[in-house]
């Protein structure tokens, strides 16, 4: 067929103007649901056919659903299933087939039609034509049958072609499909293998830190009990909160990872609220006023004066965003204002103050990692650019969320606006003792076993313990540690988890497989470790430990573990 010619001809089968005898070429320039179309379109103009549908055949099986040219598909109904069945079975080409209704209780005989397509011998689908006795009259003339004939062959081979198209589409998208799910399999693997790798790195750097900064700060809380006049206790001031900040460096380095990786839980427990904000600020009080800045805080009569939720986490944001207004303001105000949302519950919190604000470019990113207002931020101010990002997703757990906006009612500064899910706690009062450690607790011969492979934290341990009556015994490794052990009982172990011939895991083990064959008393194992990845601390309670301990422990948390662990076993 000439080109010019297959455009006529195209031209006069889409305008349905008159019959014509067309090419399946210009059938295969059109997708399946078009050459349905045009087929029941030819037989309604030229063959009076008022009612048509298309049954697709599947598998030498006409399915139950019939497609009408406005797009509405029906369901077949059971007479029409059945007798289309038995055409294709019958392979007829034409037949007829009366269906009674009853319309307004007179029954009126109605005939159905159907036309089989086939394509290379294969039955691709049924035409239904209801109420088609004029569609039977119309093909009584041979010329019009014969050239049905011609064109039912050429549309069934457009179709078959378009259902071959089809599926080789979707077989190339399934192979391209198959090709992605493998390729992002792959993808998913090195992206675990890069988790657990950073996750390995993070706990051997956490530990390298840790270990050293645990010292440092077990004999600055050492030295502090014995220095006196004014300038020592200043210059011991300095070291501890020198170190408190690199602390703070490497749990918020932590802390992002974990927030990453979705490990980090929230501990929800009772919050006395209102002397929980005013300890909290009270940490910022000395450097405030020497800086003359008044900082403050307000809360509205109708917060609940008992919430539940993680205190530690909750003081972080207020410590992040506090020490940030600090930082950055020289002069004027810092007030915290908090009130609750009557509409969902939560608790609103609102720090404003009258440093040097942020501009509105600052405050779209201010909350992305290691991002600061300015480049020179850093060098003037320091920090890491860690403490907002961790804030807001702090915030996120608690189902609130985190926004700033300028100061208006002063000349400068910012507002930082958060909410969080603090439910109010109901629960009767419970009265906490608020008596220090009796006497008696410091003078019972409590058999303590320490393990560590540094001599450093070992000293450090002595030290903490040097004014009790407690017997200690130090081990370098656990291999040493199980030796002792076999040979002594004690009333409590501090065990290190990273040591050189036998780690603190297996030396749990073990000691807890020795414990079960001699059906003796379960000894308190604490975890000594400089390794904050929770997925490690886990690990240790499964070994076998009771508690974990994180360095840098501080004095008060080994009398602490000692005191609950042996009160009740010791005499």
């Amino acid at each position: 067929m000439k080109e010019s010619t297959a455009l006529d001809a195209a031209q006069e089968l889409l305008n349905y103007r008159k019959v014509s005898i067309f090419s399946s070429e210009i059938f295969l320039l059109m997708k399946f649901e078009k050459i349905i179309d045009v087929i029941m379109s030819f037989l309604k103009e030229n063959f009076s056919c008022q009612h048509i549908g298309f049954v697709p055949v599947k598998s030498g099986t006409p399915t139950k659903q019939i497609t009408y040219p406005s797009g509405e598909v029906t369901e077949c109904s059971p007479e029409i299933e059945k007798f289309l069945s038995l055409q294709v079975a019958n392979q007829k080409t034409v037949s007829h087939f009366e269906v009674t209704r009853a319309t307004g209780g007179v029954e009126k005989k109605d005939l159905v039609s159907t036309l089989l397509l086939y394509s290379r011998s294969e039955l691709v689908g049924v035409l239904v034509i209801d109420e088609g006795s004029a569609f039977v009259q119309a093909i009584k003339d041979p010329h019009k049958k014969h050239l049905l004939n011609l064109f039912l062959r050429q549309a069934a081979s457009a179709l078959r072609g378009a259902i071959d198209t089809n599926l080789y589409f979707a077989d190339k998208l399934n192979q391209t499909m198959v090709i992605e799910k493998e390729r992002l399999i792959h993808v998913n693997q090195k992206l675990q293998e890069a988790t657990r790798a950073k996750s390995e790195f993070l706990a051997r750097m956490s530990h390298e830190m840790r270990t050293p900064l645990n010292v440092i700060l077990g004999l600055i809380d050492t030295v502090a009990e014995k220095i006196r006049d004014e300038e020592g206790i200043e210059l011991v001031n300095i070291m501890k909160n020198s170190s408190s900040a690199l602390l703070g460096i490497i749990n918020d380095v932590l802390d992002i990872s974990k927030i990453e990786a979705n490990e980090l839980k929230l501990d929800v427990e009772r919050i006395n609220f209102y002397p929980f904000i005013e300890q909290t600020l009270q940490v910022f009080q000395e450097k405030a006023k020497k800086k003359s800045i008044d900082l403050s805080f307000h809360i509205d009569p109708q917060v609940p004066p008992y919430v539940l939720g993680d205190s530690l986490r909750l003081r972080q944001i207020l410590f992040n965003l506090t020490s940030n207004a600090l930082k950055f303001t020289d002069q004027g105000r810092i007030h915290l204002n908090i009130l609750i949302n009557r509409k969902n519950g939560h608790i609103i919190f609102e720090l404003s103050d009258t440093g040097i604000g942020l501009t509105e470019e600052q405050m779209v990113n201010i909350f992305e990692p290691f991002t600061q207002a300015e480049q020179g931020t850093t060098r003037n101010y320091g920090g890491t650019g860690l403490g907002l990002s961790i804030t807001k997703r702090l915030v996120n757990l608690m189902h609130g969320d985190i926004f700033v906006r300028k100061n208006c009612k002063e000349e400068g500064g910012s507002i930082f606006f958060f909410d969080c899910e603090l439910p109010a706690d109901t629960r009767p009062k419970v009265r906490k003792s608020d008596k220090k450690y009796e006497e008696e607790f410091f003078k019972k011969p409590i058999k303590v076993l320490v393990v560590d492979d540094a001599i450093d934290n070992q000293l450090v341990v002595r030290l903490f313990l040097k004014k009790t009556n407690f017997q200690l015994t130090f081990a370098n490794n656990g291999k040493e540690a199980l030796d002792l052990y076999q040979r002594r009982k004690y009333d409590i172990v501090f065990m290190d988890m990273q040591m050189p011939v036998m780690g603190g895991n297996e030396s749990t083990k073990e000691i807890r497989s020795f414990e079960n064959k001699q059906n003796s008393k379960h000894t308190p194992i604490i975890a000594f470790t400089a390794d904050a990845i929770v997925e490690h601390a886990g690990e240790m309670l499964r070994a076998g430990c009771d508690e974990v301990l994180t360095k840098p422990f501080r004095k008060e948390q080994v009398f602490d573990c000692i005191y609950r662990w042996t009160q009740t076993s010791c005499g």
